[in-house]
């Protein structure tokens, strides 16, 4: 993925003063999903050392629905429970919830609660974040396929603003990690501009590599269609690609307020499919952030195609943020 490779700098800004993130950092506060699942662990796991690079918080919620949803934690009775039982399951719940935490031994204010609701879980969930950063576990291989396409995370998806983080099962401590890449997707729409601006603002000063990646599909055309009698060249769908990156690295960097730390965003420019490049990324990087909708070689929503496939096949968890 090394097609075309330039650096954008941010020479304008000045650093910022050590107390200018303070809770107002991307990162600061992240509320996490958890059903008792290893996916949703390795959520909470994640969240907490994200947030722990910038002494925020996490709050966990257990939230499930209250009529026979045999999804839930192992301790929720399978059958429609009677007020009593709802009650001692929301007991039992909280306390396990609580050892488990309390286990990790966080070093920020970690609060978790278990909660019976009558509607949507994703409602739940979406109300606990609003605007902010909700994470989820990613069970990429699970009976269910991928949490991806799960009726909570797809119903999660639909939020109209904040950043929703799916964690695969491995590679979750972005926290207490060495700092590693960062990469972010750029297809030219403005919602592929504001993630790479929330990526510059959540780690421009962690000494992670910000890099911005726009892919030219081999099989695209001008039109946007897969069969087109004026298909473009490698060159000119690379040269097409590198206008769209660069375009969108300075345009991330030109809504930095005045007086925002310094930071630079290196662009590449890609033949490739989006899903197939993120994905191969994903192997060497911390995590890859992507627009909840944009463009594509035919012109369909990105959590249609490429996000959805990226968070299928990533190893890293992948961010997505809501115009």
């Amino acid at each position: 993925m090394s097609d075309g490779v330039e650096q954008v700098p941010n020479e304008r800004q000045q650093p910022s003063s050590p107390d200018a993130e303070g809770s107002a950092h991307p990162l600061g506060h992240i509320t996490v999903g958890y059903d008792g699942s290893d996916a949703s662990k390795e959520a909470v796991l994640w969240s907490i050392g994200a947030a722990t690079r910038h002494d925020g918080s996490v709050r966990v919620i257990s939230a499930w629905k209250s009529d026979n949803d045999r999804r839930g934690p192992s301790w929720v009775p399978h059958r429609e429970p009677s007020a009593e039982e709802r009650a001692q399951a929301l007991d039992d719940g909280q306390r396990a919830l609580d050892i488990w935490i309390e286990s990790l031994a966080p070093t920020i204010p970690v609060t978790a609660s278990a909660t019976l609701c009558e509607g949507p879980v994703a409602d739940v969930l979406i109300e606990s974040a609003p605007g902010g950063v909700l994470a989820l576990g990613n069970r990429q291989r699970s009976r269910l396929v991928s949490y991806a396409v799960g009726s909570v995370a797809h119903s999660v998806m639909s939020r109209p603003t904040g950043v929703t983080v799916l964690v695969p099962q491995a590679r979750h401590r972005l926290g207490v990690a060495a700092p590693s890449d960062v990469i972010v997707g750029v297809d030219g729409s403005d919602v592929s501009v504001k993630a790479l601006r929330w990526a510059v603002d959540a780690f421009a000063e962690s000494g992670a590599a910000i890099i911005a990646v726009a892919c030219a599909a081999p099989d695209a055309s001008p039109t946007g269609m897969l069969i087109s009698p004026w298909t473009l060249t490698p060159d000119e769908m690379l040269e097409r690609a590198d206008h769209v990156v660069m375009d969108a690295a300075r345009n991330a960097l030109d809504q930095r307020p005045p007086g925002a730390s310094q930071v630079s965003i290196e662009t590449r420019a890609v033949v490739a499919h989006a899903e197939e490049a993120l994905a191969e990324a994903s192997n060497t990087s911390a995590l890859i952030v992507l627009g909840a909708t944009g463009a594509s070689g035919i012109r369909d929503r990105i959590l249609g195609s490429t996000a959805a496939r990226t968070i299928q096949r990533s190893v890293c968890p992948v961010a997505i943020v809501h115009g």
